[in-house]
């Protein structure tokens, strides 16, 4: 996967969990939170906490679940292929162009694996991007 597909995907679930979305979809997010927590062998409170912020938990488990959150919003397929147009669009509709390629030149990491990158790429994205506590409330 290309580092540039890997931190597009990786921008979008930042972005989707930190801004206020209708109750539907919110309730989309926390059912994918519950699935792919328990798919993962990450409790409830572990999965909520590193989507929050709190990034002490770096275990592959962690960083699966990250990964498995992405897949679940269709954004990476069943054979690790990310759908870049999906990605942009989704982008675009919480910040500017010139701020999603600020952000996207300053985290665009590679990690070891997908589940890594993953993982490396959100944490950078949510301590660069202006968060607001209440926004994550899901």
């Amino acid at each position: 996967m290309k580092p540039v597909k890997a931190s597009l995907c990786c921008m979008l679930i930042a972005i989707v969990s930190v801004n206020a979305l209708p109750p539907a979809s919110k309730a989309e997010i926390r059912r994918n939170i519950r699935v792919c927590a328990k798919g993962n062998g990450v409790s409830s409170q572990s999965a909520l906490r590193v989507l929050k912020g709190n990034f002490f938990d770096d275990s592959d488990n962690i960083k699966c679940f990250i990964k498995c959150m992405f897949s679940s919003m269709g954004f990476i397929d069943e054979n690790d292929e990310v759908n870049e147009d999906a990605i942009r669009e989704k982008v675009m509709e919480h910040m500017s162009s010139d701020e999603a390629d600020t952000l996207h030149e300053k985290c665009n990491i590679t990690g070891k694996d997908l589940c890594d990158t993953s993982f490396l790429v959100y944490k950078c994205i949510f301590e660069n991007y202006e968060v607001s506590s209440d926004m994550m409330d899901f």
